[in-house]
C-alpha cells in the first residue's frame, strides 16, 4: 500500500497515530549509558517508528554515543582553551573527527535533510515525513501538557 502523500489530511491523521507510539527502546544488543539515552531518545523521535529498520537501531546507538562524545571533549576544549602550550590543541582534531563521524551517521539515517546525491520525489517527501512527525510529537506533548493541567 503507498504512503499517503506528505501534506494530505491521512498523512496528517496517520502522524499523530504514529507521534502516539511509544517511543523505541534500544534492542538489547545495542548497550548505551545513562548518559547516552537522552540521545537516543532525541534522535529515535526524528522520524515515525515504522520508519526504522532494525539496522538503523544500530546506527542511532552508534549516533547517541557520537553525541555524547562530541559533548565530553568539546567541554574538556572549552577549559583547556584552543591554544596549548603555543600550538593548536590537539583535542580540536578529535572534536572535528567526531563531528564527521556525526555528519556520517546522520546522512546515513536520512535525518540531515535530503542526502547529497539523492533526489526525486522519494527523498523530499521523507523529509516532508519526518516534519510532520515531528510537528505531530510536538502537538502531542502539547495536549498532553494541557490536559495534565486540567486534571490538577
Amino acid at each position: 500500500m503507498a504512503k499517503p502523500r506528505s501534506g494530505s489530511t491521512a498523512d496528517a491523521l496517520n502522524m499523530m497515530v504514529e507521534a502516539a507510539k511509544p517511543l523505541v527502546k534500544p534492542p538489547a544488543h545495542i548497550k548505551l549509558t545513562k548518559e547516552e539515552q537522552p540521545f537516543w531518545k532525541a534522535i529515535i523521535e526524528c522520524k515515525p517508528p515504522n520508519d526504522w529498520s532494525d539496522s538503523d537501531y544500530i546506527l542511532i546507538g552508534q549516533l547517541a554515543k557520537v553525541h555524547r562524545l562530541i559533548n565530553i571533549e568539546h567541554d574538556k576544549l572549552v577549559k583547556e582553551g584552543m591554544i596549548l602550550n603555543g600550538k593548536a590543541n590537539p583535542r580540536i582534531r578529535v572534536v572535528n573527527q567526531l563531528t564527521a563521524r556525526q555528519g556520517v551517521l546522520m546522512r546515513s539515517l536520512r535525518l540531515a535533510g535530503v542526502p547529497q546525491g539523492m533526489t526525486g520525489m522519494s527523498a523530499r517527501q521523507d523529509v516532508q515525513r519526518n516534519r510532520a512527525f515531528r510537528s505531530a510529537k510536538r502537538a502531542q506533548a502539547q495536549v498532553g501538557a494541557e490536559g495534565e493541567d486540567l486534571l490538577a
